[in-house]
């Protein structure tokens, strides 16, 4: 049993099922990012974990003790709000030692303004903060209470864009010295990716995947995955064949995997988009397809004739919705 055991856990909003007999099990110290689109279910999941929803069927257990029906305070999770939910009435020390018994509460206070790198910041009024240290305030109010889970809600959405790499490589560096066993929910796929130790990948309220970045990217267990999952070029019937594919069959092939050859799958080269070291090219086949290909600026003209070999190709069933 994982210490974080996620056990058939459903939740169903009138006809719309959230969350569709959801199990998986996290490790002590581990942080898993929960990824996917819009209405897929991952928010929901967020809070069934920290008990804010009641799950319709399966259980939710932290080190054995199964905390489903427990009220949100006595499961002793750390939850971090997307918009923080600071007090601007109170100062940093007060939002931190918010719901803190009395009893040392100086003390840890004062420890979990160090663990986030904010030591002496304790009566600083929040407004004069940075966000990023408006996030780090959150963070410490979180941790004070020493939870045995952190809950994590879209934690950099509120940052500017040019912050959030920084950021990024900071909020991991400070949980894995925590060392505290962290769930956080994300859209975005660099986030989840360089956090996270594992990504679940959720989809109209299923888990489809749950792994480390380069699995999911490199052997994706559904198409939804091989396809939300950074770039991918769908080809079917013909060109499925074409590329590899067999009957019955959807070919999804990277856009790195598509390289210019000196014969294959023949088209004309429509769109170059030059991002610096390379250069996505639209390439369009004789029967109309359209497919990306990452390669070298170089590598071929706007209106070129060009022919294509994959390197590597993935295959699925061809249930026609792709």
């Amino acid at each position: 049993m994982a210490y974080l055991d996620v056990v058939a856990v459903s939740k169903q909003f009138g006809p719309r099922t959230a969350a569709d007999r959801v199990s998986l099990g996290i490790e002590r110290g581990e942080v898993v990012a929960l990824l996917g689109p819009s209405g897929s279910g991952k928010t929901t999941m967020l809070r069934l974990l920290a008990g804010f929803e009641a799950p319709d069927g399966g259980h939710i257990r932290v080190d054995g003790e199964d905390v489903t029906p427990l009220a949100p305070a006595r499961r002793r999770f750390g939850m971090v709000f997307q918009h923080y939910a600071l007090f601007p009435h109170l100062d940093v020390g007060g939002n931190v030692a918010f719901g803190l018994d009395k009893r040392a509460r100086e003390d840890k206070v004062n420890a979990a303004l160090a663990l986030v790198d904010l030591a002496g910041f304790a009566r600083r009024k929040v407004q004069e903060l940075s966000g990023g240290q408006q996030q780090r305030v959150a963070l410490a109010r979180a941790l004070a209470p020493e939870p045995r889970v952190l809950l994590l809600d879209e934690p950099l959405s509120n940052l500017d864009p040019s912050l959030r790499e920084r950021t990024r490589r900071e909020l991991r560096h400070l949980i894995k010295r925590v060392a505290i066993t962290t769930v956080f929910v994300t859209h975005e796929q660099e986030e989840a990716f360089e956090i996270g130790d594992r990504v679940a990948v959720l989809h109209e309220g299923r888990l489809e995947q749950i792994g480390p970045a380069d699995e999911l990217y490199e052997r994706p267990a559904t198409l939804f995955v091989a396809t939300f999952v950074g770039r991918a070029n769908v080809f079917r019937h013909a060109a499925a064949r074409a590329f590899g594919g067999r009957a019955g069959e959807l070919a999804v092939v990277r856009p790195e995997r598509l390289q210019f050859a000196d014969a294959g799958v023949p088209g004309v080269v429509r769109e170059r988009r030059y991002t610096g070291a390379a250069a996505f090219f639209t390439v369009e086949g004789d029967a109309g397809e359209r497919c990306e290909v990452l390669a070298d600026p170089d590598a071929a003209r706007v209106g070129e004739r060009v022919y294509l070999q994959a390197t590597r190709v993935l295959s699925f069933p061809d249930d026609g919705g792709a």
